[in-house]
């Protein structure tokens, strides 16, 4: 990374200084850092089912974890696309919520997300075991099961990632904590 910067930096002749706006770096830091901590909370929170997970079951006699760390991960990389989605409505969002129509994109936003979480939903149900085969080959094929089950909160993450970004442009970040700390707990 920091090659391709100074290579950037070169062709495109940047000069390079470090100044610090300390009233801008407050700024920056206020509105920032529940955005930070919801961030921990929710590695945490992803995180929380898999420790809870090794002190119910002897890994030597069934391997849960890993059987579930693989259907988490599956879980993990079909989410990746429903941030991309929503982080692309974050601009729409701060350029329209001030205007009428503002409501007409968010509801359309989640009809959307609706249709494409429950495709993948059911996708993901019906070509669980195949999905599994594919990444992790027959050992791992227990992990069919708890992929299917992963599966169902696909469409309520995708919605909760455009309240997220609907949040952060009404800044209210840190009504995010109180979520997330919430979903934390519940797990």
């Amino acid at each position: 990374a920091l090659t391709t910067f100074l290579a950037g930096s070169k062709l495109l002749d940047l000069k390079l200084s470090l100044n610090i706006n300390l009233p801008v770096f407050k700024k920056i830091f206020k509105d920032g850092w529940p955005l930070s901590l919801t961030g921990i909370v929710a590695v945490i929170y992803s995180r929380a089912d898999i420790f809870i997970l090794s002190f119910f079951k002897n890994p030597q006699n069934l391997p849960d974890v890993g059987i579930y760390s693989l259907a988490y991960r599956i879980f993990e990389v079909v989410l990746i696309f429903s941030t991309f989605f929503s982080n692309a409505l974050f601009p729409v969002f701060i350029k329209e919520i001030k205007n009428d129509n503002f409501k007409k994109i968010l509801n359309q936003s989640l009809l959307i997300s609706l249709i494409g979480g429950l495709f993948v939903t059911f996708g993901v149900i019906i070509f669980a075991r195949q999905i599994v085969f594919l990444v992790a080959g027959e050992k791992f094929i227990l992990a069919t099961l708890p992929i299917q089950i992963l599966s169902l909160a696909f469409t309520l993450s995708l919605f909760f990632n455009i309240y997220y970004n609907l949040v952060v442009t009404l800044n209210k970040q840190k009504f995010l904590i109180l979520v997330g700390v919430v979903a934390l707990g519940f797990n």
